[in-house]
């Protein structure tokens, strides 16, 4: 028996050759495939790793952020309620010039006698009108309406600009952290 298989393998070496071959073949394509999902493994695992970092900086920065904006939120608040109880304690009501009745304000004296000749004309002075009879001024409510409007108009911008430049500045700010 052990003659018949050693003759059957010698007739048929280029058989047993080929067996051969296609084992070593595929040993080296299960050994590859391994090695590749070991490699494709380490790499998932190293990435899931960065990808959770990357996700704690983003939290952090997202806080540091939402800080910013909440500061920057409180001090516009702040400073709208400050303008809010200001406008409502100094209104634009009477006169735009507070009358002070002239009484702390003393007469003119007489023309000077040693000026009359460097005096100048009439024509090249503008007239004066006298003071309002109104005590509190001219009554003009919709001019002094719109100028409150405007005043408050132009501190609510200046706020909203004030708010832009410090998230524009934190942006800034921001990015310049992640470059370094």
């Amino acid at each position: 028996m052990i003659t018949g298989a050693v003759e059957f393998i010698t007739s048929r070496k280029w058989l047993m050759e080929l067996i051969l071959l296609a084992l070593i073949a595929g040993a080296v394509w299960w050994l590859c495939e391994h090695l590749i999902s070991v490699g494709v493994q380490r790499q998932k695992d190293a990435d899931d790793k960065a990808y959770a970092q990357l996700l704690i900086d983003k939290a952090k920065e997202e806080g540091r952020l939402q800080a910013r904006a909440d500061q920057a939120e409180a001090i516009y608040a702040k400073e709208h309620q400050d303008l809010v109880d200001y406008r409502a304690s100094q209104p634009l009501h009477g006169g735009l010039c507070h009358d002070q009745r002239r009484s702390g304000v003393p007469e003119a004296p007489g023309a000077h006698s040693g000026d009359e000749a460097a005096r100048t004309g009439a024509a090249t002075v503008q007239p004066v009108l006298a003071g309002d009879p109104e005590t509190g001024g001219r009554a003009d409510p919709d001019v002094r309406h719109l100028l409150d409007v405007l005043a408050g108009r132009a501190d609510e911008v200046g706020f909203v600009l004030r708010e832009y430049q410090a998230r524009v500045t934190a942006s800034q700010t921001g990015s310049s952290a992640r470059q370094d």
